[in-house]
């Protein structure tokens, strides 16, 4: 296959020319853990979330059993155990158990029954006391020193303030317990003032101010949503910019569902869904939300599928659920299975449409709040003739809470956000509807028909897909079913095919030994390990590695050599060497000559250590490389005798295969991805576009073509790696469009400029010896 650009022409007169001038471990699904219920890998281990975070909590009464003395020892176990999993965490420090000796500092209430978030059996404490506050402020600071020095950092995600008045939530006392007579105040101790709402805020200001001083500057924060405005106005600026995110208790169905929390979900609206933040939401317990809807109306199934919608609608990046309350036993259960892995495909990418793997809307009633439909990059357009409907279906399928019902003849619009999908992308189209009733109805796009389903009433929910491409007029149309009732239209990414080398050769290592300054004529032969050092005090020692590589067909992509590490924790360099040594035979007197470093790799004990060797296996032949290290002390790798030999492993290129793989990145396949094709309809088909760089969903490759330059130089775009992809680029000329033939004569090479990592431009000078000369650039692919 070939792609020729439009030819240009220079014509010679008068020694003038002219001629055509052509970035989470941020975000996922987290299940929250108390005290109570210490790290269990066994129940976590079912979330198959891609970035599965733990919600870790902390009590302050162990933190700081004795007054200034903290311990966060139980944390470090805990995330250790959180890190070998392979998951993050996310913390929180609780005060539903205060400390002992708070008690001794501070006046307190011994009536506890007015807040069951109280664990303590002495009392409440005066939160809003000076000493109340000085305390918790001190915590905090060392609270921040052990985030700045714990060797667990790179896995904690972020830490949830809290205020920890009143439990860990709570701030309202009732008027019947604010009499400053039922507070009993410790010997030695002031009595505080009363109760008042500006005290409290005066508490919460202070609290939040302390963790943007002590907390924020070593992770992340996430504040609670239901701050009063005016803490809001004061740290804006570090909502705005992303160094403050928000948190939230209540997450159900509904913004309202468990109490009226509306207000909270505006901070999450107004910062988090537009991408200048980020949003954490913890479901509500089950028992809460069963005083509004009973559990006969929306089973726990469809409690948690629509919850987690609820909160990717609203922007929220990171999802937490209970799982000692809600979900023990229903982990593996495909329905709780689907939705959790939806949400996280989802959850952080509403303010990144190039990232997302598609976009959605999940259909509903005017609800109690939010009214309308659950959005995620898609909308339903208003103005069409559907009405509300609820409870539809098997209660034990996640969808049926809600859905919306379109007559006969009616016609539902779509429009998604133009940043998803490229023009022309592919995609697939998923319809969840409920088949009822008889008849069918169609999904049309671009005023043509895409899929025509037909309803058998079977009573279940189904999912319908089909493939088209990205255009507008997205619609379902109700052909003759007396209601047909849907539930969600998704678009998703069609993934781009994986394409490996087209072969990869594994060769073991034909001798390997090390050789030992300290032993000069010693042989080393063949043990079971080789074995460096450096040379502090003439001790050096040296791994040598050969390798035989047989025939070799295809252009070399990549070469690594690899050694299984027994104990190497270090910096490790590599090094050509002749291939004239034997293994029975080397010493550290006879030893090869060593070419110049050519890789370095930081191997890890247990771990197989790659260094990159592509600069040196160019073809079939005899291989030889040395191994040094920098650090003093003797480190061991396996050699083939102890079973896992050095290896060197080449890896072919594939040329189409890295052509469909870009094709793919574009969302062309099939014709669409032929070498030939045009899909943006710009005149410059796809491997011109592949070859120059260009894109060939979006028309703009104009930009892309060759140009001139001063003196009569043609200059094109190239590949930096055009020859291990397969393409060959060559100026062709002729001097005549009806007679003449095309060929390379009259227009010679003169040299390359790097573009950057990817591309260079390629200056040919254009001969001046005809009057008239006309030039196209050929590029051919293997």
């Amino acid at each position: 296959m070939f792609g020729l650009t439009p030819i240009c022409v220079v014509t010679v007169m008068v020694g003038l020319a002219f001629g055509a001038l052509a970035e989470p471990s941020q975000v996922g699904i987290c299940d929250l853990q108390t005290r109570t219920e210490r790290f269990d890998p066994d129940y976590v281990r079912v979330i198959q979330a891609n970035n599965a975070h733990t919600g870790q909590a902390l009590q302050w009464a162990d933190v700081e059993p004795v007054q200034g003395t903290y311990d966060f020892s139980g944390l470090d176990l805990s995330l250790k155990q959180i890190q070998e999993t392979g998951r993050y965490a996310i913390i929180k420090l609780n005060g539903n158990d205060k400390p002992d000796w708070l008690f001794d500092i501070a006046p307190y209430h011994t009536n506890t029954t007015w807040d069951t978030s109280v664990f303590d059996t002495i009392g409440i404490p005066m939160f809003w006391h000076t000493n109340f506050v000085s305390a918790y402020s001190n915590l905090l600071a060392a609270y921040g020193t052990y985030l700045e020095t714990n060797a667990y950092h790179a896995i904690i995600s972020g830490v949830r303030q809290n205020f920890n008045p009143i439990g860990t939530e709570h701030t309202s006392v009732p008027t019947e317990y604010r009499d400053l007579s039922q507070w009993f105040v410790p010997p030695g101790v002031e009595q505080g003032p009363e109760y008042s709402a500006s005290i409290v805020l005066d508490y919460k200001n202070a609290i939040v101010d302390t963790h943007i001083e002590r907390i924020m500057p070593h992770t992340f924060v996430y504040i609670r949503s239901n701050i009063e405005d005016s803490i809001l106005e004061t740290n804006r600026a570090l909502f705005e910019s992303g160094q403050l995110g928000f948190f939230h208790t209540g997450a159900s169905m509904e913004q309202n569902q468990v109490f009226n929390q509306d207000w909270r979900y505006s901070r999450y609206l107004e910062f988090c869904k537009t991408g200048q933040t980020r949003g954490f939401c913890e479901m509500a317990g089950w028992f809460q939300y069963l005083d509004k809807y009973p559990a006969t109306a929306f089973p726990k199934v469809q409690w948690n599928y629509w919850r987690l919608l609820s909160d990717l609608h609203c922007g929220v990046s990171m999802s937490g659920f209970h799982y000692s309350t809600l979900f023990s036993g229903l982990f593996g259960e495909p329905e709780y299975d689907a939705s959790w892995q939806f949400a996280d495909r989802y959850l952080g990418l509403h303010a990144e449409p190039s990232a997302t793997p598609g976009a959605w809307v999940a259909l509903r009633g005017t609800g109690d709040n939010y009214a309308g439909d659950y959005n995620f990059l898609m909308e339903r357009l208003p103005g069409d003739t559907s009405t509300e409907v609820v409870n539809i279906g098997s209660i034990n399928i996640r969808y049926g809470a809600w859905a919306r019902s379109l007559p006969a003849g009616g016609t539902m619009n779509f429009s998604v956000n133009s940043n998803v999908f490229a023009v022309g992308e592919a995609m697939t189209a998923r319809v969840v509807y409920f088949d009822g009733g008889t008849g069918n109805w169609e999904f049309r796009q671009g005023g043509g028909t895409a899929m025509t389903v037909t309803n058998a009433n079977s009573g279940d929910w189904i999912e319908a897909e089909t493939v088209i491409s990205n255009s507008a007029n997205l619609q379902f149309v109700n052909v003759g079913i007396e209601g047909a009732v849907f539930h969600m239209l998704e678009l998703n990414r069609m993934e781009p095919p994986v394409v490996e080398p087209a072969l990869t050769n594994v060769f073991t290592a034909a001798d390997d030994t090390f050789i030992a300054q300290a032993y000069p004529d010693q042989n080393k032969g063949s043990l079971g390990f080789v074995r460096l050092r450096s040379d502090v005090g003439e001790n050096a020692k040296t791994i040598l590695v050969k390798f035989s590589v047989g025939s070799i067909t295809g252009k070399i992509a990549s070469v690594k050599l690899r050694l299984h590490s027994i104990d190497l924790e270090d910096l490790a360099t590599v090094r050509p060497a002749a291939s004239s040594w034997a293994e029975t035979a080397v010493t550290w007197n006879t030893r090869p000559t060593l070419g110049e470093i050519i890789a370095g790799s930081h191997a890890v004990s247990g771990k197989w250590c790659e260094w990159d060797v592509t600069a040196v296996v160019t073809n079939s032949g005899t291989y030889s490389f040395a191994i040094e290290n920098e650090i003093n002390g003797d480190r061991d790798f396996t050699s083939k005798e102890g079973g896992l030999p050095p290896e060197l492993i080449v890896e072919l290129y594939d040329a189409e295969g890295s052509y469909r793989v870009w094709t793919g990145e574009h969302g062309l396949y099939d014709e669409a991805a032929d070498h030939t094709a045009d899909p943006d309809a710009d005149e410059i088909n796809n491997l011109l576009e592949y070859g120059l760089g260009g894109s060939p969903t979006n028309g703009d490759s104009a930009a892309m073509l060759p140009t001139f330059g001063s003196g009569l130089d043609y200059v094109y775009r190239r590949r930096s790696d055009a020859g291990l992809r397969g393409l060959d680029y060559q100026v062709i000329t002729t001097t005549n469009l009806v007679t003449g033939t095309w060929s390379t004569n009259g227009c010679v090479e003169t040299g390359d400029a790097e573009i950057d990592a990817a591309f260079e431009f390629v200056t040919n000078a254009v001969a001046m010896d005809q009057p008239h000369r006309f030039l196209q650039l050929l590029i051919e692919m293997d």
